[in-house]
């Protein structure tokens, strides 16, 4: 596993891609933001109840 792309996330999943900012990254920051992107999907769990995460 790549720790700088657990998900094996495609360059076309990134939003910036295709923009200005994403062809000044270094492949190295393309990498990190791909690290991050992971991190990012695995760890938001939307609170679908639209009440508090605390139970009652």
């Amino acid at each position: 596993m790549d720790p700088y792309d657990p998900l094996g996330v495609p360059d076309e999943a990134m939003a910036i891609r295709g923009t200005r900012y994403w062809d000044l990254f270094t492949e190295r920051q393309r990498s990190e933001l791909r690290r991050n992107f992971a991190s990012w999907t695995t760890s938001s769990s939307p609170t679908w109840s639209g009440g508090s995460a605390r139970s009652s």
